[in-house]
């Protein structure tokens, strides 16, 4: 099998993005920063428990818990939080970078 690089990408005709087009787009990427702020101030209030996982504000912090913190923030923004993707290892809970497992 032979693959062919196409010189004006896949979809050619979606290259260029009209004014409305780079609003939404601006307008999207903004709300899905103001989710990963909340997200990653979650994690820096977090504290490390004796069995190394991330508590924060008395609970385990899991994939779940964190992606509910994004989703919130960005609908707090006025956007529509939809399949955010949140994977904190294999156990399900955020480990630190010291943590053997990893």
């Amino acid at each position: 099998m032979k693959l062919k690089v196409a010189k004006e990408g896949i979809f050619p005709q979606r290259i260029l993005k009209s004014r409305e087009e780079v609003k939404k787009i601006s307008g999207a990427l903004m709300m899905a920063e103001v989710g990963l702020a909340e997200g990653i101030q979650a994690m820096k209030h977090s504290r490390i428990s004796r069995d190394r996982t991330l508590i924060y504000r008395n609970l385990a912090l899991t994939s779940e818990r964190l992606r509910s913190i994004i989703d919130t923030a960005v609908v707090q923004a006025g956007g529509m939080a939809s399949q955010t993707i949140v994977a904190g290892g294999s156990t399900d809970v955020i480990r630190t970078k010291s943590d053997p497992a990893l």
